[in-house]
């Protein structure tokens, strides 16, 4: 992440996801539309166009959708493509703030786990198992109801000036990630088996 030039005032965003409508990003990038002038930030898109649920014209459309917004917004963008899950600790380590904004019933997404045991605050929503694994002390969730857009900006904006919550949100997050570590996993697995 060394090659990304950045400035010390700027704070970190962060998506790391494939970039379809289920994930969320266009609204993601609606919400950063206007966002404060005064608010550096820069927005690191992780994770490469991939397939979707939706017909391939209705997938092509929201491809336009999404470049048409990132033209809006270009000098706020850092559009990584693919990153290799080795890489991205040191994009985790980078930023302030990740995002995982789900509109679909996301089983489990990893990027939130792995968002909370690198000691960040996550943004996300309500959908489908999310709540089952991340809180209120570690992460904002945003209801997906028909101010979504406005919702998700302003508790951006909220966070982003916050740095204390942040940080405190972030150790909150290290913690309640460790629920979900490998040794963990096997004991409550172990104890459903065995008792």
């Amino acid at each position: 992440v060394k090659k990304y030039d950045l400035n010390d005032d700027e704070l970190i965003f962060l998506f790391v996801g494939r970039i379809v409508p289920e994930k969320g990003i266009k609204h993601l990038l609606e919400a950063l539309l206007d966002f404060p002038k005064n608010v550096k930030y820069k927005l690191f898109i992780v994770g490469s166009f991939g397939s979707s649920f939706g017909k391939k014209e209705t997938y092509d459309k929201f491809r336009k959708e999404i470049f048409n917004l990132i033209e809006k917004i270009k000098d706020n963008i850092v559009f990584t493509g693919f990153i290799s899950n080795k890489e991205l600790p040191s994009y985790h380590a980078l930023s302030d703030i990740v995002f995982m904004p789900s509109i679909y019933s996301e089983p489990a997404g990893m990027v939130a786990i792995e968002a909370l045991a690198s000691g960040r605050p996550v943004i996300t929503t309500d959908a489908g198992g999310i709540p089952e694994y991340v809180n209120n002390n570690c992460a904002i969730i945003v209801p997906r109801s028909e101010n979504f857009v406005i919702n998700l900006k302003n508790e951006i904006l909220s966070l982003s000036v916050d740095k204390l919550r942040r940080n405190q949100m972030g150790l909150i997050g290290i913690e309640t990630a460790k629920q979900y570590s490998p040794q963990t996993y096997y004991n409550n697995f172990y104890k459903v088996l065995y008792g």
